[in-house]
């Protein structure tokens, strides 16, 4: 289901529009344009319900805001609001909202509305998509081929050689071959995560379970580079889980840590609960990310950075978020150059 912002600073009024909504997306709330900002860039909403009448930062200079990051370039912005003069209503949409809806509102129109722009936004996504991936794959596909076409080409022209040459040639098309097929496999999962058509297996589970089977999954690349791997766990709730799919975002963020730490570095992993959250960070002491790549760090079908996508890098954190959001969690990095990089994966207690 898609996530939906629910931004008002009275509590009865976001209590009405969960009621109008539960069931039909998964929702967060904020109180203010402050927490909006944060919200919103922590958990990237695809539709936002906006108050106007804000102490602080009121609902337009928010919605401007919101316009100004670019991970939320295509969030759905619904202003809501009891000002219904024209002039009013034109400010939203100045200020960049997708439209302005005027209180009192039916509660079956509005839910109309918001699916109707919910659909747009998929359709939209759908689009780009299909866009980025014929991008991302004639970007991505041309060293592996070539890869593999070198050494073939060798062995057809040059009839003579030893067969320990004629080894080593067919060994590295071979290789070649299995990196082709595996950045295939990510990219159709990427694209059946984004599209909605990946069904997950949700069961009861504790996440330091998953973490602990992850780091063992490990533990041959972490000694090929004599990296420890420290785990701090206390006790946390069970969280609802596909175990396969979270046991790869796990994965991936040690393999990234063990790739990027310096040799016979440590590699620290903490499993908790915070607020009503379980959560893992994975805290690395590489050089850090480059800060120009950090907005765009989890969206695999960005092709402009080579080594973003080296091994890739950038499809295995976009499969990561992904994952982070069909289950109602997000993933976010926090990082310094020369310092290393601290990931952190945020999943919600499972119901009573």
């Amino acid at each position: 289901r898609q996530l939906e912002l629910i931004v008002d600073d009275y509590p009865a009024n976001i209590e009405i529009l969960k009621k109008i909504f539960a069931g039909h997306y998964e929702l967060t709330t904020a109180a203010s344009g402050d927490e909006a900002l944060i919200e919103a860039g922590i958990s990237r909403p695809d539709i936002i319900l906006l108050d106007v009448m804000m102490p602080g930062m009121d609902g337009y200079e928010t919605c401007r805001q919101l316009r100004a990051t670019p991970d939320l370039a295509h969030t759905k912005i619904l202003m809501v609001s009891a000002k219904a003069r024209l002039e009013e209503r034109l400010q939203g949409y100045d200020a960049g909202a997708d439209d302005y809806i005027v209180k009192p509102f039916d509660p079956h129109e509005l839910r109309a509305k918001v699916n109707v722009y919910a659909q747009l936004k998929s359709l939209q996504e759908v689009d780009r998509l299909k866009s980025n991936i014929l991008s991302l794959l004639n970007h991505e596909l041309r060293t592996p081929l070539n890869s593999v076409l070198g050494p073939l080409q060798l062995l057809r022209r040059k009839r003579d050689l030893s067969p320990l040459k004629q080894q080593e040639l067919l060994e590295a098309a071979y290789r070649s071959v299995n990196n082709l097929n595996e950045l295939i496999e990510k990219t159709m999962l990427l694209v059946e995560l984004k599209a909605g058509l990946r069904n997950l297996r949700l069961i009861s589970s504790q996440l330091e379970a998953i973490v602990r089977q992850s780091i063992d999954d490990v533990i041959p690349q972490a000694l090929a580079r004599d990296i420890d791997i420290q785990l701090d766990a206390s006790d946390a709730s069970s969280i609802h889980a596909d175990r396969a799919l979270l046991g790869r975002v796990v994965v991936t963020l040690l393999e990234n840590a063990i790739r990027f730490s310096p040799a016979s570095e440590s590699v620290r992993v903490f499993v908790g609960e915070v607020d009503t959250n379980v959560c893992l960070t994975v805290q690395d002491r590489g050089q850090g990310i480059e800060p120009a790549m950090l907005p765009s760090l989890f969206d695999g079908l960005v092709t402009t950075d080579t080594l973003h996508h080296r091994d890739g890098q950038g499809l295995s954190l976009a499969i990561a978020s992904q994952i982070m959001r069909r289950h109602g969690g997000w993933i976010d990095v926090e990082s310094q150059l020369g310092t290393g990089s601290m990931f952190t994966l945020r999943l919600p207690v499972e119901p009573a």
